[in-house]
């Protein structure tokens, strides 16, 4: 149920051309069905909006959706909640598809299933999810990923058109297609690796094109610290990872 309460206020942004109204911060599920119980995932989802935040995102490959639509009927959500999912990237045998699957047809069973797991009618954001190189002729044909979210947009099923990946050669693409309203970065805008500040940051600000940096915390490193065993984009970190973290904790500590 969304209803209006009495919450805090955080700093809003247009994104883009979408017109779709977010809140600067949004809350990530990726790492949900791994990490914590579905009570523990209420208790996050909760304290984000009690700290203002109305921006949530998720992905059928995640398995959260359907925590969400479980806390959507839990929960009291304001009126101005942004939901953002994707398609694209599965691991449902159901479905006919495991892996990276960019066909339209794929694309119009995930979306009705997203829907059905959160139970919306409408979905804000819609990601092409995790694309690489070899997919993007997929993503663009006239049977392709990107038809069908045409096709769902002007439907009003949904509100605007994504792309997710870390491949920034993707992005750029999408950028220079013309045809997505926001784009999602992972791990290339951080304190250790600003690489898409130098690619795909102009094209998008000449393009109106708004960007979603995800993953600001490099997937763990930055909000663990340099602790044995910290991961770095999900991965154990490098020396070479650890030594910056290093200094960025040291220059931190002067301040």
């Amino acid at each position: 149920m969304m209803t209006e309460r009495n919450l805090p206020s955080m700093p809003k942004v247009t994104l883009g051309r979408s017109g779709i109204v977010s809140t600067k911060l949004g809350i990530g599920t990726a790492n949900w069905p791994h990490h914590v119980s579905y009570e523990e995932t209420i208790t996050m989802l909760q304290a984000a909006l009690d700290a203002g935040i109305r921006h949530i995102d998720t992905a059928p490959v995640y398995q959260t959706e359907d925590i969400i639509g479980k806390a959507l009927q839990e929960i009291d959500l304001p009126a101005d909640i942004v939901l953002a999912t994707k398609a694209g990237s599965y691991s449902e045998p159901s479905l006919g598809s495991t892996g990276k699957d960019y066909r339209a047809d794929t694309i119009y069973r995930s979306v009705e299933r997203s829907l059905q797991r959160m139970g919306v009618d409408h979905i804000h954001i819609l990601h092409i999810h995790d694309p690489r190189a070899e997919h993007m002729s997929q993503v663009f044909a006239p049977d392709g990923a990107l038809a069908a979210l045409q096709n769902l947009k002007d439907q009003g099923v949904i509100g605007a058109i994504g792309m997710g990946t870390v491949v920034l050669s993707c992005l750029q693409a999408a950028a220079e297609s013309g045809a997505f309203d926001i784009l999602q970065i992972f791990h290339t805008y951080t304190l250790l690796n600003q690489s898409a500040e130098e690619t795909i940051f102009p094209t998008c600000r000449q393009a109106n094109i708004s960007i979603l940096n995800s993953a600001p915390f490099a997937g763990f490193i930055l909000a663990t610290g340099a602790v044995p065993g910290a991961e770095y984009n999900y991965s154990p970190a490098s020396p070479e990872v650890i030594a910056a973290t290093q200094r960025l904790e040291e220059v931190c500590a002067q301040k």
